[in-house]
């Protein structure tokens, strides 16, 4: 019997693997899918994965039965030809010993299931070794996708996360700019109150209004001129309001 897993498993299976990362420093102990798919005389065919509701008990990898009973029902109402097949651990460093007693349960409880794969990646580096679920658990025979498709998966997780990424810094740099046009105000305000001539005021209202605009398509090298630009003028706005508290605190 030779088990086929689907790219789109292993898509899951890197996106659910990047998301614990997002959130969590080191992941010190197993999570893992439940897999669906069809067995034909030759072969079984993984083609989804569920994420298992699992969780650590005195030191003992558990899972919750009643949540996974209404996944796998919810599932079923979606794909009704798929049936639970197998399970993918995802680890850093786990052998087939680790997961004896959860796989034990499992199976008592779904008793469809045929091979459970433990699953590793390193930057472009896959490891995916793949065993019999019942018996000695002895390995099996595992075929994964051409290698563009399967980097194609990778990648497409990569990508996924960096789109977060990129999402999240260019909040920041909103967030920053709204500051940083409230300092300018602020100084805009004092200055109108001194004896400053109308050019000065000039230049720093259409440094606001640069700042007010939506994103431009500029080359690299214009962005990374812009946020320096915008580094400086924050240096600036911190050594004129130190200035300020400064002389109002003396006599």
């Amino acid at each position: 019997m030779e088990i086929v897993l689907s790219p789109v498993v292993i898509l899951q299976v890197n996106q659910l693997l990047e998301t614990k990362k997002a959130f969590e420093s080191a992941i010190s102990e197993p999570f893992g899918l439940l897999l669906f798919g069809e067995v034909s005389q030759s072969d079984v065919l993984i083609q989804h994965g569920l994420e298992l509701p699992l969780f650590d008990e005195n030191h003992t990898l558990n899972y919750h039965s009643e949540v996974l009973n209404k996944r796998i029902e919810l599932l079923h109402s979606v794909f009704p030809h798929l049936q639970p097949l197998g399970i993918i651990f995802l680890g850093e460093s786990f052998y087939p010993c680790s997961f004896n007693k959860i796989l034990d349960a499992l199976t008592k409880e779904v008793v469809t299931l045929k091979c459970f794969l433990i699953y590793t990646l390193q930057g472009n580096k896959l490891d995916i070794r793949c065993h019999q679920i019942d018996g000695p658990r002895n390995q099996l025979p595992l075929r994964l996708p051409n290698n563009d498709t399967l980097l194609a998966a990778i990648d497409g997780s990569k990508q996924y996360t960096l789109r977060n990424e990129d999402k999240n810094d260019n909040e920041k740099q909103k967030e920053f700019n709204e500051k940083l046009i409230s300092r300018i105000n602020t100084i805009i305000d004092y200055l109108e109150k001194g004896q400053v001539t109308d050019s000065i005021l000039r230049k720093v209202d259409l440094l606001v209004l640069q700042l007010k605009k939506a994103p431009t398509n500029d080359i690299q090298q214009q962005v990374l001129e812009k946020e320096m630009q915008l580094q400086v003028l924050n240096i600036i706005c911190n050594q004129w309001e130190a200035g300020q508290t400064l002389s109002r605190n003396v006599p």
